[in-house]
């Protein structure tokens, strides 16, 4: 079993459910938005940013020398 596959499939169904309830009047856009929101900052990793480098005040080393640290 691919995770990472199996992770997207999830996430996906969530979004997806959201946009069910909001089509179904379950949901106000606003709310729908604030779980679509809620939704992205869960599954985005904070401590890593789109150039592959850790942002320095999220990175926590734990004693390890990260190979790229940006700052």
């Amino acid at each position: 079993m691919d995770l990472e596959e199996e992770f997207k499939n999830l996430v996906a169904e969530m979004r997806q459910k959201v946009q069910d309830k909001l089509a179904n009047g379950e949901l106000s856009k606003t709310e729908a938005e604030d779980l679509e929101n809620m939704i992205t900052d869960r599954v985005s990793i904070p401590a890593w940013n789109n150039s592959g480098c850790y942002s320095d005040s999220d990175y926590n080393d734990d004693g390890w020398q990260p190979s790229q640290v940006c700052w």
